[in-house]
């Protein structure tokens, strides 16, 4: 695995500012190339057209939604219907715009069937067999609860 992707799933899962200590740790990378890939890391997301950003501290590293996008999300978590994992793996389909099922496995943690049998039933995502996996999709109703144009989204696929 590619290190600086392995600090990005950990960062991404943990959804909460992560020691830098810990994630020498946890990746077994060691403390100096975890600071310079988490800067990497940061200045790759500052470069890209993403939703996100990477926080960096003297001590620790977060993921956390760009403030221009603060507005949107806030809808979700006022009066979520979705859990706080399904969130997660709704967020990364919907910049992915498809995603195996069978990857899921590869950023999420534990039982990831149940979050995504709960944003089907609430029809944020749709699931096509592909072979022995899924593929995962945002649906129409995605795009309309987070006012995303759908249209646009199709022309840039």
């Amino acid at each position: 695995m590619e290190e600086k992707n392995m600090i990005e799933a950990v960062v991404f899962f943990e959804n909460k500012n992560v020691e830098i200590e810990e994630l020498s740790r946890i990746t077994g990378i060691e403390v100096k190339k975890v600071r310079v890939l988490v800067e990497e890391l940061k200045k790759d997301y500052a470069s890209r057209e993403t939703a996100l950003e990477i926080i960096v501290g003297e001590k620790s590293v977060s993921m956390q939604v760009k403030s221009d996008y603060v507005k949107l999300v806030s809808k979700i978590s006022e009066n979520s219907e979705l859990s706080k994992k399904a969130i997660k793996i709704l967020g990364l389909i919907a910049k992915k715009k498809t995603v195996k099922q069978s990857e899921l496995k590869n950023y999420f943690r534990g039982e990831i069937y149940t979050y995504v049998k709960e944003l089907k039933e609430k029809e944020y995502i749709s699931s096509d067999k592909n072979g022995l996996t899924r593929i995962l999709k945002p649906t129409k109703k995605f795009y309309e609860t987070f006012q995303m144009d759908l249209k646009e989204e199709k022309t840039q696929n």
